[in-house]
């Protein structure tokens, strides 16, 4: 006969690192819950519980067991943000994740899951089982999926988190339990290795074992991992365009791609209809791969109304530039603002730090594209995260004209000025990403700057953990 001690005892195990015969209990909380609900009533029923008890003590239990939630202690930097991957539907109802830092195309779930949610029951499979379903796989319309090497696997583990230690928004529903590899285990090749997504470990299986299965696409799935291959470009940047007629179709200058000793991911976000091409080939807006070499454009239309401005974000291997087209203005201003580093000029500051280096600036330039004078110009950068100790400096007339940490100071701007603002500071290396954000604003109802107010983002890797390698770092 069940007891109450017996289903809360299991919804606890269930709630710990995986075990075999545990795995039922694991798929998520919809099934921790129907189980905790059944046992119960199970136990009303052989006790002979009166009916207002029974449900009492649903409500307890289930205020009183342990919920599955993500957890990310805080203070530790996160290696795999929402803007790392892109989610797409290329077949109506079958969703991919294409992680933008190496180029890699995952199927959003777990092999038995479907839709947006990935809802149902895991299929788990031995490790051979695994290799066939892979080789059979027509999911979205492609049919070359394949079962990731461990390093691969490993690069989806969210370091900075755990119970899922993955990125929940791409990959929802992700079963806490070791999910299998394509690497065979060198001691003993009856096992191959496998990632635990419950805190991101990885341990051998004896292949008979079955196991959660995620596919993966693209790269070489049994190669060697070589930490020597560098799937983060050098820097670049895409030249602003002004002045353009409204609701026009713009193309950037071309860049080339280079820095790269192995394929990576490349893609866009920003104004609706945003798209690149690489090498003169057709313009496309879904994710996909670059090389070392190629050469890059990309694509938006203008916006309708005069002086706006409309964003393109082009990201390479996790570097991101932006392509911005500012409509023509007939009067009023027309500010644009951009945010670079100025140095050390290696091309990763991680690299830079490991030499040595401790410092690193950043220039803020704000400039006046249209025919009236900006008066009151008002430059803030705040917050600056991964830079510490901050002293800053402005090239032109500003009130002040200097300071310390966050800035925030006002000039004015004739038609075609612009001021230039450096700030200095001490990286922190301990912090994944440096991220400046910086925003210029006009005295309400100035003409020509819808909403009064610019504003940029600049991110880029700071410490080893924001750069990722060949998926893995």
């Amino acid at each position: 006969m069940r007891s109450l001690a017996f289903c809360r005892k299991v919804a606890g195990i269930a709630m710990a690192p995986t075990g075999v015969g545990l795995r039922p209990f694991l798929a998520g909380p919809t099934t921790l819950v129907a189980f905790l609900v059944t046992c119960i009533l199970d136990t009303c029923r052989s006790q002979s519980m009166p009916a207002l008890r029974c449900c009492c003590l649903l409500l307890l239990l289930g205020v009183t067991t342990p919920v599955l939630a993500r957890i990310c202690p805080s203070g530790l930097p996160r290696v795999a943000p929402d803007a790392r991957y892109s989610i797409t539907e290329p077949v109506v109802g079958q969703f991919v994740v294409t992680d933008l830092q190496t180029g890699l195309m995952w199927k959003q779930c777990s092999e038995g899951q479907t839709g947006t949610t990935c809802t149902g029951e895991d299929i788990a499979h031995s490790w051979p089982m695994a290799i066939a379903l892979a080789n059979d796989s027509q999911h979205a319309g492609f049919n070359d999926w394949r079962l990731p090497n461990r390093e691969e696997l490993r690069g989806l583990v969210e370091t900075g988190c755990f119970v899922p230690a993955i990125n929940t928004n791409a990959f929802p529903s992700t079963v806490l339990d070791n999910y299998w590899s394509s690497t065979t285990y060198a001691p003993f090749t009856s096992n191959a290795w496998a990632v635990s997504f419950h805190g991101g470990s990885t341990s051998s299986s004896d292949k008979g074992v079955r196991l959660p299965v995620r596919l993966v696409r693209g790269g070489q799935g049994f190669d060697t991992f070589s930490a020597e291959a560098d799937g983060v470009p050098d820097g670049f940047s895409l030249a602003p365009q002004s002045g353009v007629p409204t609701s026009s179709l713009r193309t950037s200058a071309p860049i080339t791609v280079t820095g790269l000793t192995t394929v990576t991911g490349i893609g866009v976000t920003g104004a609706a209809g945003s798209t690149y091409s690489i090498n003169g080939g057709d313009y496309t807006s879904q994710p996909g791969t670059v090389a070392n070499g190629n050469e890059v454009r990309v694509r938006h239309t203008s916006a309708a109304a005069s002086g706006t401005a409309t964003t393109t974000s082009l990201n390479i291997g996790g570097v991101t530039a932006d392509f911005v087209s500012t409509t023509a203005v007939t009067s009023g201003v027309d500010i644009s603002l951009v945010v670079r580093r100025g140095g050390p000029a290696a091309k990763h500051l991680p690299d830079a730090l490991a030499k040595g280096a401790t410092l690193a600036s950043y220039l803020i330039e704000a400039r006046n594209n249209g025919a009236q004078a900006a008066t009151g110009l008002r430059i803030v950068v705040s917050p600056i995260v991964g830079v510490n100790d901050v002293l800053w400096t402005c090239g032109a007339p500003c009130t002040p004209p200097n300071g310390s940490n966050s800035i925030d100071t006002a000039t004015n701007l004739p038609s075609g000025g612009f001021v230039p603002i450096t700030l200095t500071g001490s990286v922190d290396s301990t912090k994944a990403f440096i991220e400046i954000t910086a925003q210029a604003s006009l005295p309400a109802g100035t003409p020509g700057l819808p909403g009064g107010v610019v504003r940029r983002v600049f991110i880029e890797p700071a410490g080893v953990s924001g750069v990722y390698k060949s998926g893995f770092e």
